[in-house]
């Protein structure tokens, strides 16, 4: 289709730039990879058109969340949350907090990995819900990073990509930001999204405990590396 061509341009393109603003002896295998990439498929290098789809994040860059917030109404009516990496402060679930008008806030976590700071527990307004489920027949952890918006029965959006819920990834901009890349599709696609990849029912699973805050604060206390290589992620449902 016409508008997924336009997004694959768009990404290309900007992954193009995130090279060259780089320094070249650093990254030479990807800008070979680019050329060789650009040889097989020509058709990348098309149209200068924006993706309304796509947005990104980094140099020179405003953050991703400017760009989005104009997007969609502030009257919600639940916003789901999901990452394993959160700034120490909480400032981008805060923002969240303050820019939308909903107190149905929900954040499912796999208590055993995520990296979460003691105050997130007396944050009003937010649901923490338990994902560990999730990890059941696997050693790994909760890598999906979304968020999924609900303003009412027709309209909703799911975002989703390379950022977690944090500072660095959605409200630092230019020099100060991560690079990062999301996806957003809307309404009927939004909402079978998070059927097939299971997302409507963690926000049934069961509230954090008492114990589960205490293994999320020993977590965070023991410095819990802020990356790891071996996460489980969300599958669609066959």
């Amino acid at each position: 289709q016409e508008e997924h061509l336009t997004d694959f341009q768009y990404v290309w393109r900007k992954l193009s730039n995130i090279i060259n603003e780089c320094n070249p002896s650093n990254y030479e295998d990807y800008n070979n990879l680019l050329g060789r990439l650009s040889e097989l498929a020509p058709w990348l290098n098309g149209e200068k058109a924006s993706s309304k789809r796509i947005f990104f994040a980094g140099k020179s860059e405003k953050s991703i969340y400017s760009k989005l917030l104009n997007k969609i109404d502030p009257d919600v009516k639940e916003i789901i949350i999901g990452g394993a990496f959160f700034d120490s402060k909480m400032e981008f679930i805060k923002k969240v907090i303050t820019n939308f008008n909903t107190k149905n806030v929900i954040i499912p976590i796999d208590v055993n990995t995520v990296s979460l700071p003691p105050i997130a527990k007396d944050i009003t307004g937010v649901s923490f819900v338990d994902a560990s489920h999730l990890a059941k027949y696997s050693k790994r952890y909760l890598h999906a990073k979304f968020i999924y918006i609900r303003e009412d029965k027709s309209n909703s959006r799911f975002i989703s990509g390379s950022a977690n819920p944090s500072k660095p990834a959605w409200l630092n901009s230019d020099d100060q930001a991560n690079t990062e890349c999301v996806c957003m599709i809307e309404n009927e696609a939004a909402n079978t999204a998070i059927k097939q990849l299971g997302i409507d029912e963690l926000i049934r699973s069961k509230k954090i405990s008492k114990v589960d805050w205490d293994t999320i604060n020993k977590n965070w206390d023991n410095n819990l590396p802020t990356e790891h290589e071996d996460s489980f992620k969300i599958y669609p449902r066959k």
